[in-house]
């Protein structure tokens, strides 16, 4: 808090636990106090003339009022600074998990960014097509649906994949992908492999909003 703003009479202290802070200020000649509480869920700002709540089921405010004196103008002052500094910049509004073991996962930010990723896995395939030094197979993907749809734009994906008992590498087809799902993965190795156990990840960044 800054000491220019709030007068000597002034008292702050500091609770903190494993999962949360909370500091507390408290003017003795007013009796005005002021309060900020975070956790992994919750950001609670609090004076006697404001409280601001953001959590991440979104942005809350209530009772902000004109102060009448220097003290709650000090207060509120830091209070709007904070709020401030925290709507300036992203967070997260929602995320989870869908499929089978949460098989895809997701983030949608405050800003419209939304991120998809998941990993596949299948404990027997076989990469023999193709003639020379390359070999390549189709990766059969159980749910190639994003569990949110990208909007306006194609999202940016990455994927990248590992061989169990050999080398190889993951390779998106660039013309089957879309705004609702990933399309066609296949895996590459520069010798012919047999019941090998594929591991293919997959990262998508883009817009919800």
């Amino acid at each position: 808090m800054n000491s220019d703003a709030i007068s000597n009479e002034s008292q702050s202290y500091i609770e903190q636990d494993s999962t949360s802070v909370h500091l507390h200020t408290y003017t003795a000649n007013t009796g005005e106090e002021a309060s900020i509480y975070l956790d992994d869920t919750t950001i609670a700002i609090s004076s006697s003339d404001s409280t601001v709540s953001i959590s991440g089921n979104g942005v809350y405010l209530y009772d902000v009022v004109t102060p009448t004196n220097s003290y709650m103008a000090a207060n509120k002052k830091y209070v709007d600074d904070v709020e401030s500094s925290i709507l300036s910049n992203p967070y997260i509004v929602d995320s989870g998990g869908t499929g089978a073991n949460n098989t895809w996962n997701y983030r949608k930010w405050s800003d419209g960014t939304l991120e998809c990723w998941a990993r596949f896995y299948t404990s027997s395939m076989n990469i023999t097509s193709g003639t020379g030094q390359l070999k390549y197979a189709a990766f059969s993907i159980s749910n190639p649906n994003y569990p949110i749809a990208f909007v306006d734009a194609y999202p940016t994906v990455q994927v990248s994949g590992n061989v169990t008992n050999g080398n190889g590498w993951a390779v998106m087809d660039n013309k089957t992908y879309s705004l609702t799902g990933i399309g066609t993965i296949y895996m590459y190795s520069p010798v012919n492999v047999s019941s090998a156990g594929v591991t293919v990840n997959v990262y998508a960044i883009g817009k919800w909003e």
